[in-house]
């Protein structure tokens, strides 16, 4: 789960609750790594896979709301500065 927190930029212990809830939930299924039994392999379930294409259609609607209202060139403007922001290293 390393590389959800890595990817997530949260702290383990954040990542680990997070996935909890998620398995609670049904969303997703959590097995230990065989290579590396300290580690965990998390994966979506079919329930899971379903939420996450109902959110994306949501991201994507609001999105194109955005751009409709702001515009391309300020849309575009803000893509390219929320981008470089997430993807600084700290």
């Amino acid at each position: 789960m390393g590389g959800l927190s890595k990817t997530l930029s949260l702290n383990p212990p954040a990542v680990t609750g997070l996935v909890d809830r998620m398995v609670k939930a049904g969303l997703v299924t959590k097995k230990t790594d065989q290579d590396d039994g300290r580690g965990a392999m998390v994966a979506l379930t079919k329930k899971g896979t379903e939420a996450a294409e109902r959110a994306d259609v949501v991201l994507r609607e609001l999105n194109a709301g955005l751009e409709a209202q702001l515009g391309d060139e300020v849309s575009n403007v803000l893509h390219n500065a929320l981008t470089r922001i997430a993807t600084e290293e700290s």
